[in-house]
């Protein structure tokens, strides 16, 4: 009896788990049904959300798009392929991201090509699974490899980043036609070529930097990227111009919303196209700079370039920031014995507007300066061109000049100090605050115009210009090596209280200044003393020596025709 009974509740037990374990089954598959519902969603919001953000790059790109670029049409073709593939064949597709080991092995035995999430490539072998990929819809960041070669790759959704690559590595990504985010290139040890060839689009920042073994850089149809910089600094130089080693530079004239900048490289040429902010080449190697643009959007500057000698910028009409132009020879190269450099000064020939300052400084091989002379507006506080190349044949510079200073209650400091047979300019500006003008004749020796262990090379050193200049606040002129002159012949007055004219007088007597007779008269006959003010004075020197006033200026217009 005892036996039936314990066989009973025996079987009672069973039957009792059984139908538990059938609850349980029944509610574990409604949460597994449920649970794949939820997947099947989330696979068809991310499916949507990637074709939502193709169709969005596809707009974007036709807005950008004229009838004769075939880099959009073709770009425009291969985002419509994936699409498709997206919509049709949902084994091409991979939902999530791309990590972890695990998450590679599902990825390649799936064989898909398409990556909704992000990707993180940190060993040779994840970079050798990618070899199919055609699209991430998020981040693609490679870490590390010898190598990389990614034949198929076409789009990256947001930021592709490489880095700590090695050993003597080439990266080619020949498919590659848009990176919805930034394109980082940055410190790569081993990598000695980049090169992406298809790529048309970088929606965010272009950045290549801290590679130090970088030798060539090619992105053939690059049309538009939001910022450039490209910044090879090589900290580990033994010689201390950390100046890098990539020399050859492809950028294929591209349109930069916002600002440029390239730096320590060490030759090649660039070609940019519209550049929406700064634009800022310094100490690199390149020979020749091009650009398209009708307008910068910032600073301009071009500064410690060894090898520079072509720059064409024939299209740009408008600086919105300093021009500062300096240094553009190889002179802090120590070792190099053959200098070169900056020869002739563009001319900026269509630019008319600038917005800043301009500095034209220290440019040693200098020949020639024919600039800005198509330049009516300037709302800087001073222009410098000064220490530039010893012997300058000619200069001539923002001669249809008429508005100047920070502002329309302003007017602007003109500094010029240059070796040179013949200045001219500013021909069409009426007034300045200060004038600094000191002209030397064509020397050789050390450069910039220093003065030590020099001897001239000519005897021609004549001075034009200011031709409607009326009025100055005060202006110091050093005249002693000119051999003619014929500037400021219309200045009648000076606004300044205390020294507002220092004269530093030719030394040859017989070298007149007859085209100042008007103001240096009206000096001599005390227009401009005041008796409460013994300070407001003319100063003119002879040798070095203070000359006085009246004799001083009898011997200016001792040559002038009465």
């Amino acid at each position: 009896m005892t036996r039936k009974i314990y066989t009973f509740l025996f079987l009672f037990f069973i039957v009792a788990l059984s139908g538990c374990l059938k609850d349980d089954l029944n509610d574990l598959q409604d949460q597994i049904d449920d649970l794949n519902q939820k997947v099947g969603d989330l696979e068809e919001i991310q499916q949507n959300q990637l074709l939502q953000a193709i169709q969005q790059l596809q707009a974007a790109l036709q807005e950008l798009e004229s009838n004769t670029d075939a880099r959009y049409t073709a770009l425009l073709e291969n985002l419509q392929l994936i699409e498709d593939e997206v919509a049709n064949n949902a084994a091409a597709v991979y939902y999530g991201n791309l990590l972890t080991d695990e998450e590679y092995a599902k990825f390649t035995a799936q064989g898909a090509t398409i990556v909704t999430g992000k990707v993180t490539a940190t060993t040779s072998e994840h970079i050798e699974a990618l070899a199919s990929l055609k699209l991430v819809g998020d981040d693609l960041i490679i870490t590390s490899g010898t190598g990389v070669t990614l034949e198929n790759l076409e789009n990256v959704g947001n930021d592709l980043l490489i880095t700590g690559v090695t050993g003597d590595a080439v990266i080619q990504l020949p498919a590659l036609g848009s990176v919805g985010g930034n394109l980082e290139v940055t410190m790569n040890p081993g990598l000695v070529e980049f090169a992406a060839d298809e790529l048309v689009l970088v929606n965010g920042a272009l950045q290549v930097s801290a590679n130090d073994n970088l030798l060539a850089l090619s992105f053939a149809k690059l049309d538009m990227a939001d910022e450039l910089y490209i910044n090879e600094y090589f900290e580990a130089d033994p010689e201390y111009i950390f100046v890098g080693k990539l020399s050859s530079i492809n950028l294929s004239g591209v349109d930069v919303k916002n600002d440029v900048t390239i730096s320590y490289i060490a030759g090649g040429t660039a070609e940019i196209g519209s550049v929406g902010g700064e634009f800022n080449v310094i100490y690199t190697g390149l020979t020749s700079i091009s650009i398209l643009s009708e307008k910068i959007g910032g600073n301009f500057t071009l500064q410690y370039n060894s090898a520079l000698n072509d720059v064409v910028a024939d299209n740009l009409k408008e600086i919105e920031g300093n021009v500062d132009i300096s240094f553009n020879d190889n002179s802090y190269l120590w070792t190099q014995e053959t200098r070169t450099g900056m020869v002739n000064m563009p001319s900026f020939s269509a630019l008319e507007t600038i917005m800043g300052d301009v500095n034209i400084v220290g440019n040693n091989q200098l020949k020639s300066l024919e600039a800005f002379n198509n330049v009516t507006l300037l709302r800087g506080n001073k222009i410098e061109i000064s220490s530039n190349g010893m012997d300058i044949e000619n200069i001539l510079v923002f001669d249809a000049l008429t508005t100047a200073g920070a502002n329309q209650f302003a007017s602007i400091d003109i500094n010029i100090n240059a070796n040179t047979n013949w200045f001219d300019g500013f021909g069409s500006l009426a007034k300045a605050k200060y004038i600094y003008l000191n002209i030397k004749r064509p020397s050789e020796g050390f450069g910039g115009g220093i003065g030590i262990g020099v001897s001239t090379i000519t005897d021609v050193a004549r001075v034009d210009g200011f031709d409607s200049m009326t009025e100055v606040s005060n202006m110091f002129m050093d005249l002693m090596e000119v051999t003619e002159f014929n500037a400021f012949p219309v200045l009648d007055n000076f606004q300044n209280f205390q020294t507002y004219l220092e004269l530093w007088m030719p030394s040859d007597s017989n070298v007149g200044v007859c085209s100042m007779a008007n103001i240096l008269n009206k000096i001599k006959d005390g227009a401009f003393d005041v008796s409460w003010n013994e300070n407001r004075k003319a100063v003119f020197r002879y040798n070095y020596m203070e000359m006085d006033r009246n004799t001083a200026i009898d011997q200016l217009l001792s040559t002038c025709n009465p």
